[in-house]
């Protein structure tokens, strides 16, 4: 009995996009930071060109994951490309 050509399409699509999020999951899980993406409430803290910030909120807000994600970032100088560039710069 021969399989159906779009179920059999599907199928290999599907096992496509699997093995995709694999890769995705794996670099991920290489490098957290590469793959940060702040929330809402982590923005603010982030975009910030001040020279001294604080982060405040409430419990579960984010304020670690934020602030050692901007810490590793500026230590080891690698820049995670979440400054807004500079009018006029």
């Amino acid at each position: 009995m021969a399989r159906n050509p779009a179920r059999q399409a599907i199928y290999e699509e599907l096992l496509q996009l699997e093995e995709a999020l694999q890769r995705l999951e794996n670099a991920h899980e290489a490098n957290p930071i590469a793959h940060y993406i702040p929330n809402p409430n982590q923005e603010p803290f982030h975009y910030s060109r001040a020279s001294g910030r604080v982060c405040t909120g409430s419990n579960r807000s984010g304020k670690t994951a934020g602030e050692i994600t901007e810490a590793i970032s500026c230590a080891l100088a690698i820049g995670h490309g979440l400054r807004k560039p500079t009018p006029g710069a």
